[in-house]
C-alpha cells in the first residue's frame, strides 16, 4: 500500500514488476493477488477470466459427434462464475437451436482467430529472438555463445511451423492493431474506455521522483514496456508513457497457471514488452551472475583496462588462443572467456615458471602480425568469483587475461596542473604560518609595514630554508620512481601533487602508463620512492634538531615552531626530538604550545610523515603497490579494507585528534582507490628478502604514524 500511494499514477506497474521481481519468495497465485488492484487492467482480466469456462465448455459441445445434438439448458446458460443457472434456460426447443448454431458460429470464429493469433505469436516470436539474437553478438561469453545456439535452433523450428498459407492469411486478415481483444472489445462486452485526464505537473514531478527510487532492474523493465530500449532513460517521459499507455497493457491470462517464473506481460499490438521472451527465474540470476563477475573484475583491475573502443574481440582472443599460446608455453583448457574489458583464458603453464613462460609466449606474439597491435596479456591470479569456490588454491588458478593495448590513464592535464599548483601554493603557506609565533620575525614585518618598507627579501630568505626542503624530500621521492622505471623499462606519468589537510601536501600521485614485467619490479618501484623520501627526511630532521641544539640565542629567536600536538602526530619523530633536544615535549603545558625548531627539522618531520601516508596499503598508493607484491590482488583488497577500517576508526573514536587518517584516507579513497594495471606476470612470487624488506618497512610505518598518547 505504501507503494501505491507513493507511486501514484505509477502504482500498477510497480506493483506488478516488484511482484514479478520477487517471485523467488511468493507463489504466482499470491502475485496475482495484487492484481484488482489495478482497475483499468483489472476490468480485462475479468472479462477474459468470466469467458474461460463457456469456451471449454463450448468447445466440448463442438467436438461431438451429431453436430444436430439439442444442448440443454445447462450448456447454454451460465452465471457470472460460469456455473449454470436452470431458472434462466429458455423453454424453447427452438430458441436453443438457434442459440446453439449461434454459439458454434462464435466458437469457429474464435478458433479461427485463435489460429490467427497463434501464427501471430509464432511470427512476433522470430522476430524477437532475431533481436536477442542481434544483441547476443558473436563477441560473447561461453555461456552467451551456447544460448546464441540454442536461440538459432528456436528459430528454425518456428520458421517451419509457420508455412507460407498461413502468412499469407495472417496479413490479409488481422486488424491493424494486430491484437484481436481490441477489435472484439464491443462485441465481448468490455467498453472502451475514455481519454485520461492529462497529469498535472505536480503529479507528473512526484511520479518521476519515485520512479528514480526504484531499483534499476524494475525501471528498465517499465521503460521497456512503453518502448524505451536502450539509452539514458527520462524518468518524465516514462512516467507520461505509462499514464498513457496503462490500458493497453495486460496480463497474458495463458500463464496463469504456468510456473511462477514464466510470467510476462503482453502489449496491445501483441509484443511482449519487456524485449525479451519470457521474464524468469534464470534472466535474474544470470543477470546476478553477471554482476558478480563485473563487481569482481572491477575490483581487480582499474578503469583503465576497460576503455571504451579499446576491448579485443572474441575472434581476436581465439587468434590469440591459436596462434599464440599453442602447446608449446601454455596449454589452455579452454575457449576464451568474456571479462568486462576484454578476455580470460584458463589453462596450464608448460614452462618451469612463469617467468619462462611469459618470455617464450612475447616471441610468438611478436610474430602474430596486427595482433600485438591490438591486445596486451598478462598471467595473472583468477578475477572471477570462481576463485572463490577453489579450495585447494586460495586466491584461485593462474590464468592468462587479455586486454586492450592502451592501459594508460586518460589524464586532464590543465586540471592536475592547478591541483599541483594549489599544493605548492599551500606548502608555501604552511611555511609562512610556522613563522606565526616567532615574535623577533612579527615585530619585524609589523616594523617594515609601519614605515611602508615592503622589502622583504630578508623574510623570504628565512622562508627558503623550511619550503626549499619539504619540496626537496618529495622531488627525491619521485626521482627514484623514474630511476627504477628507467632501469626496467616501463613509462609513468607526471607525478600530481595532493593538497593536504592538516597537512602542507599529501604526497604525490603517479600512475602506470605501461605495465610492469613482473611484481618484483612493482616492488621496488613503489619502495623506491618512500624509501628515498624517509631517508632524506629522517637525515633532515636529526640535521636541523643537531643545529636547533646549538644555535645561539639571536638565530633561536627567529627559528620557526611547530605545536606540541603537531609533533604527537608521530611516535618515531618525536621520539627523536626529545632524543636531542631532552624532555622539551614533556615540559610544555599544553598541546598548542609552541616548539621553535631549525627549519630542517620541520622539513624532515612532515616529510617523514607525508612518506610513512604514501606506504598505508590502499589502492595504487606506493604501499597499495606494495601490497599487491606481497599478497597478491585478492590479498591486498582484505589489508587495504582492513586499513581503511582502522584509519576512519581512529578519527572516530578519538585516536586522531587532528584528523590527520581521516583526511588522507578521504583524499585516497577518491583519487587512488582503484588498484595498479596488472603486471605482465603476477604468478612468481617475491623473493624472502624484499619480503623481509617489505615486513621492516611497514614497522617504520607503524612506528611513524602511530600518535603520543
Amino acid at each position: 500500500m505504501r507503494c501505491s500511494s507513493t507511486l501514484g499514477p505509477l502504482a500498477p506497474f510497480a506493483l506488478f514488476i516488484l511482484v514479478t521481481y520477487s517471485v523467488d519468495d511468493i507463489s504466482s497465485a499470491y502475485a496475482f493477488s495484487f492484481v484488482p488492484h489495478v482497475n483499468p487492467i483489472n476490468s480485462k482480466l475479468r472479462s477474459t477470466v468470466s469467458v474461460a469456462p463457456h469456451l471449454g465448455k463450448t468447445a466440448q459441445w463442438m467436438n461431438s459427434k451429431d453436430d444436430t445434438d439439442v444442448m440443454t439448458t445447462s450448456d447454454l446458460n451460465f452465471s457470472e462464475d460460469g456455473e449454470s443457472e436452470d431458472k434462466k434456460a429458455p423453454n424453447s426447443k427452438n430458441n436453443a437451436l438457434e442459440l446453439a448454431v449461434a454459439m458454434k458460429e462464435q466458437a469457429a470464429r474464435a478458433r479461427l482467430e485463435a489460429e490467427r493469433l497463434e501464427a501471430t505469436l509464432t511470427l512476433e516470436k522470430i522476430i524477437s529472438l532475431e533481436d536477442k539474437l542481434i544483441k547476443i553478438g558473436k563477441n560473447s561469453s561461453n555461456k552467451k555463445l551456447e544460448e546464441r545456439e540454442d536461440i538459432i535452433k528456436q528459430i528454425e523450428i518456428l520458421t517451419n511451423k509457420v508455412n507460407p498459407p498461413n502468412a499469407a492469411l495472417l496479413k490479409r486478415s488481422l486488424p491493424p492493431s494486430g491484437n484481436s481483444l481490441e477489435s472484439n472489445k464491443s462485441t465481448s462486452g468490455v467498453n472502451t474506455l475514455s481519454k485520461r485526464t492529462p497529469l498535472s505537473p505536480e503529479d507528473v514531478a512526484v511520479a518521476a521522483a519515485s520512479f528514480e527510487k526504484l531499483p534499476s532492474r524494475i525501471q528498465t523493465l517499465l521503460a521497456q514496456a512503453v518502448g524505451y530500449y536502450s539509452g539514458n532513460l527520462n524518468s518524465t517521459d516514462v512516467v507520461l508513457k505509462l499514464y498513457e499507455q496503462q490500458d493497453e497493457l495486460l496480463l497474458d491470462s495463458s500463464t496463469w497457471n504456468k510456473p511462477k517464473n514464466t510470467i510476462k506481460f503482453i502489449s496491445s499490438d501483441g509484443k511482449e514488452v519487456t524485449g525479451q521472451e519470457i521474464f524468469d527465474l534464470s534472466d535474474i540470476m544470470q543477470d546476478a551472475e553477471q554482476g558478480q563477475l563485473e563487481r569482481f573484475v572491477e575490483s581487480f583491475f582499474p578503469s583503465t583496462t576497460r576503455k571504451a573502443g579499446e576491448a579485443p574481440t572474441f575472434e581476436d582472443a581465439e587468434l590469440f588462443s591459436r596462434e599464440v599460446l599453442g602447446n608449446s608455453a601454455f596449454n589452455p583448457t579452454g575457449k576464451p572467456e568474456y571479462i568486462p574489458g576484454g578476455f580470460l583464458i584458463r589453462g596450464s603453464n608448460k614452462m618451469e615458471d612463469a617467468k619462462s613462460m611469459i618470455d617464450a609466449l612475447d616471441k610468438s606474439f611478436e610474430k602474430s602480425g596486427s595482433l600485438k597491435d591490438k591486445l596486451s596479456f598478462y598471467f595473472v591470479q583468477d578475477p572471477t568469483p570462481d576463485a572463490m569456490d577453489d579450495m585447494e588454491n586460495l586466491f584461485g588458478v593462474p590464468v592468462i587475461v587479455l586486454f586492450g593495448k592502451d592501459l594508460a590513464p586518460d589524464r586532464n592535464s590543465l586540471l592536475l596542473t592547478l591541483v599541483s599548483l594549489s599544493s605548492l601554493g599551500l606548502m608555501y603557506f604552511f611555511s609562512i604560518s610556522a613563522f606565526a609565533d616567532t615574535q623577533a620575525v612579527v615585530q619585524r614585518l609589523e616594523d617594515a609595514n609601519a614605515v611602508a618598507n615592503y622589502d622583504v627579501e630578508w623574510f623570504n630568505a628565512l622562508i627558503f630554508p623550511l619550503f626549499g626542503p619539504i619540496l626537496l624530500t618529495q622531488c627525491a621521492h619521485e626521482a627514484a620512481h623514474i630511476g627504477i622505471a628507467w632501469r626496467d623499462k616501463f613509462k609513468s606519468s607526471v607525478p600530481t601533487l595532493l593538497p593536504g589537510f592538516y597537512m602542507p601536501f599529501y604526497g604525490s600521485v603517479t600512475s602506470l602508463k605501461t605495465p610492469v614485467k613482473d611484481v618484483r619490479s612493482l616492488f621496488d618501484f613503489a619502495l623506491a620512492g618512500p624509501a628515498v623520501g624517509i631517508a632524506l627526511s629522517l637525515a633532515l630532521l636529526f640535521v636541523g634538531l643537531q643545529n636547533t641544539a646549538v644555535i645561539d640565542n639571536a638565530s633561536y629567536s627567529s627559528l620557526p615552531s611547530l605545536s606540541v600536538g603537531f609533533l604527537h602526530l608521530s611516535s618515531l619523530g618525536s621520539g627523536l626530538v626529545e632524543g636531542v633536544l631532552g624532555d622539551i615535549l614533556q615540559s610544555a603545558d599544553v598541546a598548542g604550545a609552541k616548539i621553535p625548531l631549525h627549519p630542517f627539522a620541520i622539513a624532515g618531520y612532515v616529510g617523514l610523515i607525508v612518506n610513512a601516508l604514501n606506504l598505508l596499503p590502499i589502492g595504487s598508493t606506493d604501499g597499495g603497490r606494495i601490497s599487491v607484491a606481497v599478497f597478491g590482488r585478492n590479498g591486498h583488497i582484505l589489508v587495504q579494507g582492513l586499513t581503511m577500517l582502522i584509519l576512519f576508526g581512529s578519527s572516530f573514536f578519538g585516536a586522531d585528534p587532528q584528523n590527520l587518517f581521516l583526511g588522507y584516507g578521504i583524499f585516497a579513497f577518491f583519487t587512488q582507490r582503484e588498484l595498479e594495471i596488472p603486471c605482465r606476470n603476477e604468478i612468481d612470487d617475491l623473493d624472502f628478502a624484499r619480503v623481509v624488506v617489505a615486513i621492516a618497512t611497514w614497522v617504520v610505518v607503524a612506528l611513524t604514524l602511530v600518535p603520543v598518547t
